[in-house]
């Protein structure tokens, strides 16, 4: 597996390399702190995961990553400012880890990127391995929403779909209702991503169980169970039609 790291801060580069020569000795890392460098490198596309600090020499990363070709790729941001949690995770991001971190944390990140690897094989070797490891392992059936109160254990199959409201997430479920929790978008995108919700919008997160249908009219967008309407992007669009090519018969 090879790996770019991105990071212009010398110790802080120093130390991601270090902790892959520690905790996963047989990947391949290339680390770079130049941001011209780092364009020809996402550019090249000779990566397996990309580990990337958000703002290179005063300037953000994103612009390059409009540029190359996300497919198959796996990016994992790291930074000391909170407000670009929703651009990154318009790149599908991994995960949005916050500076400073611990390598427990870091390690829990790379190791969410291998399984999403492992799965993304398997599936282009056979698209219904996929199902089939699905149906055999050991699902996650619920999720606990930290409320006011308290958590609230939630069912998975009854969450339709998650919309941001700033640092906020309105969950809309199927029998408990909207529930408001104090965390944000991308927390939930996290959790659930692995679970099969997919990250429609920038500013929601849906369970693809629960479409109804596609809407073409002013714009791409969703309804949902419920009569919810979400927008959808090209890309997100694109992801979507393919897991019902693979998960749903057509007559």
């Amino acid at each position: 597996m090879k790996v770019l790291i991105i990071e212009d801060e010398p110790e802080q580069l120093s130390g991601l390399i270090n902790f892959f020569r520690k905790e996963f000795s047989e990947f391949e890392v290339v680390g770079l702190r130049d941001l011209e460098a780092a364009k020809k490198a996402l550019k090249k596309n000779d990566f397996d995961l990309a580990i990337l600090d958000i703002v290179i020499n005063g300037v953000t990363i994103f612009n390059a990553l409009k540029d190359i070709s996300l497919e198959g790729k796996q990016f994992l941001f790291i930074t000391g400012n909170q407000n670009f949690a929703i651009k990154a995770f318009e790149f599908y991001a991994v995960d949005y880890i916050m500076k400073p971190y611990s390598d427990k944390r870091l390690k829990e990140s790379i190791e969410i990127a291998l399984q999403r690897r492992r799965i993304h094989q398997s599936a282009s070797v056979n698209p219904y391995k996929l199902m089939l490891d699905d149906l055999s392992r050991s699902a996650i059936e619920s999720i606990a929403l930290p409320v006011s109160n308290g958590q609230m254990i939630v069912k998975l199959k009854d969450i339709i779909a998650i919309q941001a409201e700033r640092s906020y997430c309105v969950i809309f479920t199927h029998e408990a209702g909207k529930i408001i929790i104090s965390k944000p978008l991308a927390w939930m995108d996290r959790l659930l991503t692995p679970e099969g919700f997919f990250r429609v919008h920038r500013s929601w997160l849906i369970n693809p169980t629960h479409v109804r249908r596609f809407i073409k009219q002013q714009g791409n967008s969703l309804e949902l169970t419920g009569q919810i309407i979400v927008s959808i992007t090209d890309r997100a669009k694109n992801k979507l039609i393919a897991w019902f090519k693979n998960t749903t018969l057509f007559g």
